[in-house]
């Protein structure tokens, strides 16, 4: 592994973990390179092959990057820049997402709260495709913007920022599969410190999935969430399969909680009559995706 340049303090660390992120990871770092100061720096850590490195040390030379050897699954890849951060903030905004202006701004005044962990809203980034809006839809429409502040049982890990002492006291994130981010958030909840959806910091999620992508990552993301809370709550077997038993009847109730927040927060530009078909597809297969991780939870 090798890091550079030379460690500092900073107020606050951004860290951007990558895997085959080549195709986004130029539009992300300059929205965030320029928000970089004496107190702000912004960290890479990325575990692919691709040119993503290359990209980012060519490009983005002020960019801290940490460069794995092997894959590495987020909650791992994110414990690494942890590690290597020197910030009393710690942020994390994804590779394929586009930070407001103010992002750094944002989170530092948003932490002078003693709130552990604080997280924004998401934005769907142009250009707003069907497929894209479905996708965002689907993953994304508990964090729209226009929703209100407010404590949350879970804010994903695009678009949030913490205190060294939660990471003291909850961490570290597990390293385990995808959705360490969500059973992070769960220890909190559990713990009554739940994060902080602030309006005011935003990031805008680039969506552009081909068909077959989109499909595998409904159904991917729905048995990894699954398995994440199989293992989190620590369901027995009888309670795994009423889960189960339950699963067909989730696309009707995330479907109708999901109009409810589109109505609500909804912003213009998103091709909502075109999309709703592909939204209701995408729920069905994170549907499915839940009832195989709950049926083989390993």
């Amino acid at each position: 592994m090798s890091v550079s340049p030379a460690d500092q303090p900073r107020a606050l660390s951004i860290i951007v973990v990558c895997w085959q992120a080549a195709a986004t990871i130029e539009r992300c770092l300059a929205a965030l390179v320029p928000q970089c100061r004496d107190d702000v720096e912004v960290l890479v850590v990325d575990s692919g092959t691709d040119a993503t490195a290359d990209i980012v040390a060519r490009r983005f030379p002020e960019v801290r990057l940490v460069r794995l050897a092997t894959r590495h699954a987020p909650g791992a890849a994110r414990n690494v820049g942890i590690a290597t951060a020197r910030g009393a903030l710690i942020g994390f905004v994804d590779s394929d997402c586009v930070a407001a202006p103010d992002w750094a701004e944002r989170v530092l005044a948003a932490h002078r709260d003693p709130t552990p962990v604080i997280g924004g809203v998401i934005d769907l980034a142009a250009p707003r495709t069907a497929l894209g809006t479905a996708l965002y839809l689907c993953e994304f429409n508990q964090w729209l913007p226009g929703a209100p502040a407010a404590p949350m049982r879970d804010i994903p890990t695009c678009c949030l920022s913490l205190k060294r002492s939660a990471l003291e006291r909850f961490g570290p994130f597990r390293s385990d599969g995808y959705c360490s981010d969500t059973a992070f958030n769960w220890k909190l909840a559990r713990a009554g410190a739940p994060p902080r959806l602030d309006p005011s910091i935003r990031v805008a999620q680039i969506m552009q999935p081909t068909a077959l992508g989109f499909v595998r990552k409904q159904l991917m993301h729905g048995r990894a969430f699954a398995r994440m809370r199989v293992a989190e709550e620590r369901f027995s077997t009888a309670r795994r399969f009423a889960f189960a038993a339950l699963s067909p009847v989730l696309p009707l109730v995330l479907g109708l909680r999901l109009v409810r927040r589109v109505r609500e927060r909804a912003q213009p530009g998103l091709p909502l009559v075109r999309s709703a078909p592909l939204v209701f597809l995408g729920l069905c297969l994170w549907s499915a995706g839940e009832l195989a991780g709950y049926v083989r939870p390993r």
